[in-house]
């Protein structure tokens, strides 16, 4: 399974000039074999070599920023939300995003969640550059995760993908052409609480206007949790 996905990245760099990130072949991987072994119900034995490693969200590297993103959608609803978080290597909120959208489908608001996203960074490295210089905006790397698979697959070229979709792929990927330092990884649903729950807020009205400066209490709990559960990961 990983030597498929260490061949599809090799395909991507060659073919569509898109570096590999070897986290994000794992990942793929792992998460590809749970699915297989979900579906065609396999009753290999568990034992501690055969478990996964603790699926929990991770910070970036230092000079790195790490934007998680998220939709929310009812089926029979028009109208869905997106939501982004932005970190940095200390796990410290820098900024963040919330948005109302039209969407019909499940893999149409997680594929304009990232959307959103890839368009927020490029908004905010434009709005930096004002105030900063643009070598030091243009270095700072961005990472962009989705926990829905699919269309982390899809932007890749690794997966189909259904027609309404393919306009909100063609314009992430005019972004990501654009830039040498944004790029969308794929991240387990565990990984990626805090934009879940604040989707969810929003969609439902239960968001406040405040929720980056004064975050409510169960996001803050979310926030903290990670934090603490990565700096112990890492130290």
């Amino acid at each position: 399974m990983v030597l498929w996905f260490i061949w599809k990245a090799r395909n991507g760099t060659i073919f569509r000039a898109k570096p590999p990130d070897p986290n994000t072949i794992v990942d793929l991987a792992q998460a590809n074999l749970q699915n297989f072994r979900r579906w065609h119900n396999t009753n290999e034995a568990k034992n501690p070599t055969d478990l996964y490693l603790p699926r929990r969200w991770r910070p970036p590297d230092r000079g790195t920023l790490k934007l998680n993103v998220d939709g929310s959608w009812v089926p029979g609803e028009p109208v869905g939300s997106v939501a982004g978080i932005l970190r940095n290597h200390a796990g410290q909120v820098v900024d963040g995003f919330i948005s109302d959208t039209r969407a019909s489908s499940a893999m149409q608001i997680e594929t304009l969640a990232i959307l959103k996203g890839l368009e927020f960074m490029h908004l905010r490295k434009l709005s930096h550059m004002e105030g900063a210089g643009t070598e030091l905006v243009e270095a700072e790397k961005v990472l962009c995760e989705s926990d829905c698979l699919t269309a982390v697959q899809s932007l890749m070229g690794w997966a189909k993908h259904p027609w309404n979709v393919q306009t909100i792929l063609s314009q992430c990927n005019k972004i990501l052409a654009q830039s040498s330092v944004m790029q969308v990884v794929y991240c387990p649903r565990e990984a990626n609480s805090a934009a879940n729950w604040i989707a969810k807020g929003n969609r439902t009205k239960a968001l406040p206007q405040n929720w980056m400066s004064n975050p409510p209490p169960i996001l803050s709990e979310i926030l903290c949790s990670e934090f603490y559960l990565s700096s112990s990961c890492t130290s």
